[in-house]
């Protein structure tokens, strides 16, 4: 999120957590959370309390799918759709954020407007109660499509070919995929990139839309500095070539 410009960034971490994510991201802020074990509604409480001027909130890396975490989410939803839209922070979820909401029935009924969802193979097939989901076959072209539409939200849906659709059938296909990006913690990457630019105003459509191109273009450019092949890429190896790809993005459209 901060590598492509998204400014302030506060991550909502237990005490308990905090040394640990606090000695890797030197650069973000926290809401410290009431421990695990307490009351969802004090740990929803704490999370909703500090909404106001955020422009973007992510749910889902890291979360864990406890019934009590259900619960958080759950409050934290509600408390998104009582909020005027203007002041409502757009909403992306993604990893456990997913996988919680596939426990629940409707579970799209529950999100405000404009909410991206950026589910991978897996956590698609989850969400859709046990379909087949496919990683790069043409079908997944119309199940994103009709499934955008049921559930009112723009849908990433990850691949060799990711997909990106709005709920009204509005469509753009990244066929520049790589297979180095098949390793763990890309997806958040790619997550925090969407809330970057939410953050920083583009549609929801726009954000996810770019955060797609750009998530691979850094990739290619990951690949290329550490010479590496099909494999090997980390997570961690996208963050400083994000802006670098940005840059080169802008230049070409010059």
């Amino acid at each position: 999120a901060a590598r492509v410009g998204g400014g302030l960034i506060t991550l909502a971490v237990t005490e308990k957590m905090l040394p640990i994510y606090a000695s890797s991201l030197h650069e973000a802020t926290f809401a410290i959370l009431p421990p695990e074990e307490a009351e969802s509604f004090e740990r929803s409480k704490t999370v909703i309390s500090k909404l106001e001027g955020y422009k973007a909130l992510l749910i889902g890396p890291g979360l864990g799918q406890s019934p009590n975490t259900r619960e958080v989410i759950l409050q934290i939803l509600e408390a998104l759709r009582s909020m005027p839209s203007e002041k409502r922070p757009r909403l992306i979820i993604d990893a456990d954020g997913l996988n919680n909401l596939s426990a629940m029935e409707r579970w799209w009924t529950l999100l405000p407007a404009e909410t991206v969802i950026t589910p991978h193979p897996g956590e698609m097939s989850r969400l859709c109660k046990g379909i087949e989901v496919s990683g790069g076959n043409i079908e997944r072209l119309e199940l994103a499509r009709s499934k955008a539409k049921e559930w009112q939200v723009h849908l990433v849906l990850k691949g060799s070919c990711t997909i990106v659709t709005s709920p009204d059938g509005e469509t753009r296909i990244n066929y520049w995929g790589t297979p180095a990006l098949a390793t763990a913690g890309t997806g958040d990457v790619l997550a925090g990139m969407v809330a970057g630019f939410l953050a920083q105003g583009l549609s929801s459509f726009d954000a996810a839309s770019a955060a797609v191109f750009l998530h691979t273009a850094a990739a290619d450019l990951a690949v290329e500095a550490q010479h590496l092949g099909r494999a090997g890429l980390l997570a961690s190896d996208l963050l400083p070539h994000i802006p670098h790809a940005i840059v080169r993005t802008a230049e070409a459209e010059l």
